[in-house]
């Protein structure tokens, strides 16, 4: 007689299960650089535990500071600023 595994009963407690949770800010923030280039790919993960350590949330407000922060930035070592990869990324922005 042939077994239909499809029918048998699926125990779940025998599978080994691991959650991780992961924070992806510096990986997101390394592949925007990389993708367009930016010499700050390398200080990505520093970007991110100062941000940690001075409490540094952006959202909505804390976006203008962010937007400020990576233009003088980019300008400083040469770069263009926020506005110029932000047209690329989403054409008819800005």
């Amino acid at each position: 007689k042939n077994f239909n595994y499809s029918n048998a009963p699926f125990d779940t407690s025998s599978l080994p299960i691991e959650t991780k949770l992961t924070d992806g800010r510096a990986a997101n923030l390394k592949a925007f650089f990389r993708r367009h280039g930016s010499p700050l790919y390398d200080f990505a993960e520093l970007i991110v535990q100062e941000s940690d350590k001075n409490g540094f949330d952006a959202n909505s407000d804390g976006d203008v500071v962010l937007h400020a922060l990576f233009n003088a930035l980019s300008t400083a070592i040469g770069m263009k600023s926020l506005g110029f990869y932000a047209a690329k990324i989403l054409p008819g922005c800005c």
